[in-house]
């Protein structure tokens, strides 16, 4: 099963990062999230974040962001499930742009 969302992250001080997918699965031992903007913000870094709790995160990757020329901006990220991972994790998106202000994505779990 595939958890799917598409919202708009809204802040008062500077241009919200629009996304457009925010896709979370496991398949084969493996986590993967896909997540797409429309693009209109320049991005720094993303940082993949996960909790056990969803008050406590940890930044488990940074993925870099695309050519600001592009029309859009898809992203990826997977990793290999550590028997750790077993319970219930949570996980959400930090876009961190070009000044360093931080946006967060809603928190998602995925389906198993």
């Amino acid at each position: 099963m595939v958890i799917n969302t598409n919202y708009a992250q809204i802040s008062n001080k500077q241009q919200p990062v629009t996304i457009k997918n925010f896709t979370i699965y496991e398949k084969d031992a493996k986590l993967f999230i896909d997540w797409a903007t429309d693009g209109s913000v320049t991005t720094n870094i993303w940082k993949v974040q996960s909790s056990t709790d969803k008050i406590q995160f940890t930044t488990i990757a940074f993925v870099l962001g695309n050519d600001p020329g592009q029309q859009g901006d898809n992203y990826k990220y997977k990793e290999k499930l550590k028997e750790y991972n077993k319970g219930i994790m949570y996980y959400r998106l930090c876009h961190v742009d070009t000044n360093g202000n931080e946006q967060f994505t809603e928190i998602l779990s995925p389906a198993k």
